[in-house]
C-alpha cells in the first residue's frame, strides 16, 4: 500500500530527474575535459621549447600529465620561474580529481526525495593490485549542483591561466628566435666565416673572377 504521506511520482517527474542528472553529469565532465585539454596543450608547448623542453614528458594517462605539469611549474622545475600562478591553478583543480572517475565511470541510480529533488547513487568497480575495489558515492541535488559549479569555475580559471602562460612562452620563444637570428646575421656581416666566402680559384668557373677589386687600373 502506498504511503499517503509520500507524494506519488509520475513519469514526467522521473524523466525530468533523469534529464537533470545527465545534464549535471555532462557539464561536470565537460569541465574536466576542458581542463585536461588545456594541460595537454601546455605540456606540448613546453616540450617544444629549447633546452628546458627536453625535461618535459608527454605521457598517456591524464593523471600523469597533471603531475608532470605540476612538477614542471614547481620551484626547481624547468619552468618554475614563470609558473607560480599557473601552478596554483593546477593545484586548485586537482582537488576535484577524485570525482572524475566516479562521474565518468560510475553506474548511476536515481531517486527523488519528498520535495521532488533528485538523489543519485553512483557505484564504481576498479582493480588495484589484482584486488577489486568497490566505491559508492551519493550526490544530493543541491550539493551536487554547487559542486558542479565549483568544478566549472575552477576549470575555467585553470584554462585561462594556462592560456596566458602559453602566450607568454610563445612570445618569449619568438623574441628569443628573432634575437638569435639578428645576432647570427650580425656575426656574418662583421666576421664572415670562410665557408660563406668564395675565394679566387676556389671554383673552376670562378678562377678569373675577383670578388673585390680596389685597383682602378687593374
Amino acid at each position: 500500500m502506498n504511503d499517503p504521506k509520500c507524494p506519488q511520482t509520475d513519469q514526467a517527474d522521473w524523466k525530468a530527474a533523469i534529464a537533470a542528472v545527465n545534464a549535471w553529469r555532462g557539464l561536470a565532465l565537460q569541465s574536466f575535459a576542458s581542463a585536461e585539454q588545456s594541460v595537454s596543450e601546455t605540456l606540448l608547448l613546453l616540450s617544444d621549447l629549447p633546452e628546458r623542453g627536453t625535461r618535459i614528458a608527454l605521457r598517456h594517462l591524464v593523471g600523469q600529465r597533471f603531475q608532470d605539469l605540476e612538477d614542471a611549474l614547481s620551484t626547481g622545475g624547468p619552468f618554475g620561474d614563470e609558473g607560480a600562478v599557473a601552478l596554483a591553478a593546477v593545484t586548485a583543480f586537482r582537488r576535484h580529481e577524485h570525482l572524475r572517475t566516479v562521474l565518468a565511470h560510475g553506474v548511476a541510480k536515481i531517486a527523488l526525495d519528498r520535495q521532488g529533488r533528485w538523489v543519485v547513487v553512483m557505484r564504481v568497480l576498479t582493480f588495484r593490485g589484482r584486488q577489486a575495489e568497490r566505491a559508492v558515492r551519493v550526490f544530493e541535488q543541491i550539493e551536487a549542483e554547487a559542486l558542479c559549479e565549483e568544478i566549472r569555475l575552477t576549470a575555467q580559471r585553470l584554462c585561462s591561466t594556462l592560456s596566458n602562460l602559453r602566450s607568454v612562452l610563445r612570445q618569449s620563444l619568438s623574441t628569443g628566435l628573432t634575437s638569435r637570428l639578428r645576432n647570427s646575421a650580425s656575426r656574418d656581416l662583421i666576421d664572415p666565416s670562410p665557408a660563406s666566402v668564395t675565394t679566387l680559384g676556389s671554383h673552376p668557373a670562378r678562377r678569373h673572377v675577383r670578388l673585390v677589386n680596389c685597383d682602378p687600373d687593374y
